[in-house]
This record gives structure tokens, C-alpha cells and sequence, in this order.
């Protein structure tokens, strides 16, 4: 008979033994499962019986038959099955099997459930809640965790961004500003990595970061012909907002509060949004070099 043979090696059976239990068979394909929640293996197997038109063979199913995904998958697959630890255990009584493993695992739900209520309710807290649970032996964990999700971050950013460098690079040498560099990325359906459409700033952080040396030409970096920003509504030269910028930062103020005063005096950038510290900083930068 061929059959598909599917073991567990966190059984108490070992694995040398469930085969020893099989006589007369042929095994087309045989899956190995380790402990698992969703058990992908088992899915193989029953998918590749269910092709073939063969037997799935479970040498050993013990403890798993009170496993909801277990019995789940045997019952709605329709896969014609045999557990040689349990003869009991058939196609025509696996939904049997499965009513009870769903009946189970609703149990324990609902025992866990109440049992976090109560323990809450006299006052016991649970997980990072917990006090000493940020104590200095788990800071270096955590510090470490923070920076390998900052590297995967940019990761993930440089692959978005990385079709779009050569185009950025062949505007930027036609001279074209960070301004109409954002309209085109916009028009083309382009939007940053949070969805939103590009501007100025963004643009400008993509130079800094993938493509330096053009983000160094300071120059002609963001203004064209003198015009770069707005003031109430009416289009100025730059050097204006900079003038300004630079007397409020001497006089002592924050970069966040130069932007709050640019904003309150009707400043805008040249797409209309308003002053913040990353501007005003670019702004300060610019004027230094």
C-alpha cells in the first residue's frame, strides 16, 4: 500500500519506532514535524495525500488529537487517514475529535481570561508592567533590540527607494531643486515609505542619506531663481525667511522656536507648510556654508 508518512519528533515515540509500526507499505513522502503551533508539515502531508490519492499514516498522534488545528485540518481537508496509536481515530469520527479540541481550547481560553481578571483585580500586573521588568539586566536588551529595528527600518527604506536613485541622480544633474523634484516623484505616483506624498524635506533627507554628494551642492540645492518661500501668501526671495532665522537663532532661540516665530509672522515653505526644526536647521546649515 503506499501511503504519506507523517511523524512528529517531539513525541514520546521516537521516530524510530513510529516506523517500525508500518508493514507492507510503500512511503511516496514522508514529513517530519517538530513542535509547532500552526503545523505546516502537516498540511504538506495531508495537501500530498490528497494529490496523490493515498493514505496519510500518522504513526503516533497522542496528545495532538486534543489540538484543534489538528483535528481541523484532518476533518476539513477530507484526506483518508489512519493513526496507528489510535485505531478509534477515523475520517468518520474526526469531527467528533475536532467538536471536542474546539470545546477544549474554549476552556482554556475562558479559564485564562478569568484568571487574568482575577489576579489583576488583586492587584498582580503582568508583563513589562511587572515591576524590576526594565531593571539594568534588560537594558542592554532592549537598547539592542531599538537598534536592530532602527538598521531594519532603513533597510526596508533603502529597497523602496533604491528604483528611484538613478532618476533622482538624472534630476538633480539637470540641476532641477529638491521643489520640483518632489512634484515630479509626486505626479508619478510615487509616495514615501508612510504613504504620504513627498516634499521638500523628504526629498532632501533621501539626497542626504542614499546619494551625499549631491546633497554637499548646497548652492542650488532647494531654491530656484531667488524664489523659495512664501509670506502671507505673497512669494519672497529666501534670503529673507534666512535673515531671519539667523537673527532669531543669535538672539537665543531654539530651532523649534525660530520655526514657531517664522510661522506666527506668516511665513511658509514654498508648498505652503509651515516651519520646522529640521527646515530651520537646514536653513542655519545652508547659511554656514
Amino acid at each position: 500500500m503506499n501511503i504519506v508518512l507523517y511523524m512528529r519528533t517531539d513525541a514520546k515515540m521516537p521516530v524510530a519506532k513510529q516506523r517500525k509500526q508500518l508493514n507492507d507499505t510503500t512511503i511516496i513522502a514522508s514529513y517530519k514535524e517538530k513542535k509547532s503551533v500552526n503545523l505546516p508539515r502537516l498540511r504538506e502531508a495531508t495537501a500530498k495525500a490528497v494529490e496523490l490519492g493515498v493514505v496519510l499514516v500518522i504513526p503516533y498522534a497522542g496528545i495532538l488529537v486534543k489540538n484543534m488545528t489538528f483535528t481541523s485540518i484532518l476533518r476539513d481537508t477530507g484526506v483518508q487517514f489512519r493513526c496507528l496509536d489510535d485505531p478509534l481515530i477515523t475520517p468518520p469520527t474526526i469531527h467528533i475529535y475536532a467538536a471536542l479540541a474546539e470545546n477544549t481550547s474554549m476552556e482554556h481560553r475562558s479559564r485564562t481570561r478569568s484568571g487574568i481578571v482575577k489576579a489583576k483585580a488583586a492587584g498582580s500586573v503582568f508583563g513589562s508592567s511587572r515591576p524590576g521588568h526594565w531593571s539594568s539586566t534588560l537594558r542592554p536588551g532592549l537598547a539592542k533590540a531599538q537598534a536592530n529595528a532602527a538598521v531594519a527600518r532603513s533597510v526596508r527604506a533603502k529597497n523602496v527607494y533604491v528604483s528611484l536613485l538613478p532618476k533622482l541622480r538624472e534630476l538633480r544633474a539637470q540641476d532641477r531643486t529638491v521643489f520640483e523634484i518632489a512634484e515630479w516623484l509626486n505626479a508619478n505616483g510615487h509616495t514615501t515609505t508612510a504613504g504620504s506624498p513627498f516634499s521638500e524635506t523628504s526629498v532632501w533627507r533621501l539626497f542626504k542619506r542614499y546619494i551625499p554628494e549631491y546633497e554637499s551642492r548646497r548652492g542650488n540645492h532647494s531654491r530656484r531663481g531667488g524664489v523659495w518661500a512664501r509670506f502671507q501668501g505673497e512669494t519672497v526671495i529666501y534670503d529673507t525667511v534666512i535673515a531671519e532665522a539667523v537673527r532669531m537663532h543669535a538672539g537665543g532661540l531654539k530651532t523649534d522656536q525660530v520655526a514657531s516665530k517664522l510661522n506666527e509672522l506668516g511665513y511658509r515653505t514654498s508648498d505652503g507648510s509651515l516651519f520646522n526644526n529640521l527646515v530651520v536647521e537646514w536653513l542655519l546649515k545652508w547659511k554656514a556654508a
